[in-house]
C-alpha cells in the first residue's frame, strides 16, 4: 500500500509494506517536507523496538539508511536531512530492540549506539575514537568488554561437595579468563576455615593469571567439613572488570565450596602390609 504526497516541488512516496521477519516495516502516519529540503516521517511506535529510516531512488531499492531512533510509545519521528530536488521513496524498519542490527558494520549493535553518547549507529568512524573515562579503550573495545560474560570460576578441586578429601591437599580456584597482571590474591581473601578459625596456609596466582591455590600450612582437619572462600573484592580481570565468583552476574561476588576430609582415625587391631613403589 502506498500513498504520494506533493510538497515544495518534490514528489515523495511513502510504502507502507509489510514484512514477516522479525525485522520489519512499520506502518507510516505523515510527513513533513522543511523548507531547506529535509523530510521528517512520522511512524507508529512502541517502546520494544527501534525504528530506521530508509530511502531509495527508486521504490524497488530502498535501501540507505538516513536515521535511526529507539521507540517510544505511540509514535515515533525521524528525519532525513538531506536537500534533494528529486523524487525520493521511504520506508520506516521496525527492528525489535532485543535483537538488534549493525547498520553501519562497525562491530557495535544500533541499539547500544542509540543508548550511548557519542555514538551513531549510522556512522562506522565512531567505532574506533576514545570512549570518554574509559581509560584509553576505544568505544568498540569497551562495547565487546561488556558483552562478554562477567569472569567466574570455570571449576575448583576439590569440588564443591566433594568428600574423602585428603588433609593435606591444596584447593584450586580456576577461572574463566585471566586475572589482571596488577592483580593479587593473599590469604586475607582466600582462606580455609574450620570451627571458626582459619588454617594456615598461603597463596600463589598461577603465570598465567587464570587460577590461585591455597596451599595449607598445616593438615586439614580430618574427617571435618571444610570451607574454602575466595573472596575478590575489587580485583579485575584483563577486560578490567570486577570479578563475578558466586556466579549470580554480581561484580565482587565471593565464591565458596565446602568439602569434607577422610577420616584418618586409628582402627583397632588394624595395619597396612606391602610395598610402597616410588612412581616416575
Amino acid at each position: 500500500m502506498s500513498r504520494r504526497l506533493f510538497a515544495a516541488g518534490l514528489s515523495l512516496l511513502i510504502c507502507q509494506l509489510s514484512n514477516s521477519s522479525r525485522a520489519a516495516d512499520v506502518r507510516l502516519t505523515g510527513i513533513l517536507p522543511q523548507s531547506d529540503g529535509s523530510v521528517f516521517v512520522s511512524h507508529t511506535s512502541n517502546t520494544n523496538s527501534y525504528y530506521l529510516l530508509l530511502r531509495g531512488d527508486r521504490l524497488e531499492s530502498i535501501i540507505s539508511a538516513r536515521d535511526a531512533a529507539l521507540g517510544a510509545a505511540d509514535s515515533g519521528l525521524l528525519h532525513d536531512s538531506a536537500s534533494l530536488a528529486t523524487t525520493r521513496f521511504f520506508r520506516v524498519r521496525e527492528v525489535p530492540a532485543d535483537a538488534p542490527l549493525d547498520s553501519d558494520g562497525d562491530g557495535i549493535d544500533d541499539v547500544y549506539e542509540l543508548r550511548t553518547t557519542g555514538l551513531n549507529p549510522l556512522n562506522s568512524a565512531d567505532a574506533n575514537t576514545l570512549a570518554p573515562g574509559a581509560g584509553g579503550k576505544t568505544y568498540l573495545e569497551v562495547y565487546e568488554s561488556q558483552q562478554v560474560p562477567l569472569t567466574t570460576l570455570a571449576s575448583t578441586s576439590p569440588f564443591n561437595g566433594e568428600d574423602g578429601v585428603s588433609v593435606t591437599r591444596e584447593t584450586v580456584f580456576r577461572f574463566t579468563r585471566p586475572v589482571s597482571s596488577g592483580a593479587t590474591f593473599s590469604t586475607a581473601n582466600v582462606y580455609a576455615t574450620f570451627g571458626g578459625r582459619k588454617l594456615l596456609s598461603r597463596v600463589e596466582l598461577a603465570s598465567d593469571r587464570r587460577s590461585v591455590t591455597l596451599f595449607g600450612l598445616e593438615n586439614l582437619p580430618d574427617g571435618a567439613r571444610v570451607r574454602v572462600t575466595i573472596d575478590p573484592g575489587d580485583t579485575r580481570d584483563d577486560l578490567g572488570r570486577r570479578l563475578d565468583l558466586a556466579g549470580n552476574g554480581q561484580p565482587g561476588s565471593i565464591g565458596q565450596i565446602d568439602f569434607d576430609t577422610a577420616s584418618v582415625t586409628p582402627v583397632g587391631e588394624t595395619a597396612v602390609i606391602g610395598h610402597v613403589f616410588a612412581s616416575a
